[in-house]
């Protein structure tokens, strides 16, 4: 195996390694291996700037490129979850302070 996928060669079975070996997918492939429904895989794909026309009817999706657009995604979620959990720290004692007289 060549670059860092040996190193997770413990979790993975052979329709990951397989997976791994492809650089373009099909949307069919994308949405059965990434769990996505076909819109969602279509509008995720095209956001990433991952879709690749070849000619009028194959249309391939660059896995490298769609695979780095939802890291990019999750990086931003977990960030911003992180920042709502921060900023949300002032609610902890909801109602402290209330009916002291």
């Amino acid at each position: 195996m060549s670059g860092t996928i040996w190193m997770y060669s413990d979790r993975m079975d052979d329709w990951d390694i397989m997976f791994a070996q492809k650089s373009f997918i099909t949307y069919r492939e994308g949405c059965d291996y990434y769990d996505l429904t076909e819109k969602v895989m279509t509008r995720l794909a095209q956001e990433a700037g991952a879709v690749y026309k070849m000619g009028t009817r194959f249309v391939r999706i660059r896995r490298d490129v769609f695979e780095e657009y939802l890291r990019e995604q999750y990086r931003k979620e977990m960030s911003n979850e992180g920042e709502n959990q921060l900023s949300g720290c002032d609610d902890v004692h909801p109602g402290a302070g209330e009916g002291e007289s």
